[in-house]
């Protein structure tokens, strides 16, 4: 039997965004990085942990809500690695309603498509607080500063708050600067 954690130090994450956003990669990347797994799954070879089932493989996306956890200063998290295409889009209603929070994933290149929105404004109606996690930023041709105004004009409720920014673009892209500790953190 695995350790038993107290109610007060469970928390439940909903990992949201648009379908290949890279929900599933950040979800092995936080597994990897709390040592849950001692190897990075591939969605494009079907070894990651949260899609695992036959048709997941077969088509390199999630189909269903899938849980992963890992320990962070003696509490529990719960990563709940939500589909997202419009097609599953039954599979978030009950992963909000037990999440406390969600880390929204947007790609840099495609930015802000439809289903990164429907997410947010379900994240609205269950007044979940949220993170943006905005992947794929080292991609050739992305303006940084272009992609945070669109998010701050797309997504004015909550209002969006930076709190890290990235040094570079492209191929010159070193890392990133947090505003908060005033750090660079570089590749």
């Amino acid at each position: 039997m695995g350790k038993i954690y107290k109610p007060e130090s469970i928390r439940n994450v909903a990992i949201l965004g648009h379908v290949g956003s890279g929900k599933t990669t950040l979800n092995e990347a936080l597994l990897f990085r709390a040592k849950c797994i001692d190897k990075k799954g591939e969605v494009a070879r079907g070894t990651t942990v949260s899609d695992y089932t036959d048709e997941e493989i077969k088509h390199n996306m999630s189909i269903r809500t899938s849980l992963s956890f890992i320990e962070w200063k003696d509490h529990k998290i719960n990563l709940l690695d939500i589909p997202g295409s419009g097609d599953f889009s039954g599979e978030i209603n009950p992963a909000l309603r037990v999440a406390e929070s969600c880390i929204v994933v947007i790609d840099a290149e495609f930015g802000i498509q439809i289903e990164t929105e429907k997410h947010w404004q379900m994240a609205n109606s269950f007044k979940r607080p949220r993170i943006i996690f905005i992947n794929k930023i080292d991609k050739d041709m992305i303006n940084h500063k272009e992609l945070l105004e669109k998010i701050e004009h797309n997504f004015k409720e909550p209002p969006v708050v930076p709190i890290q920014i990235p040094m570079g673009n492209g191929k010159d892209f070193k890392g990133i600067i947090d505003i908060i500790y005033h750090k660079a953190f570089f590749l």
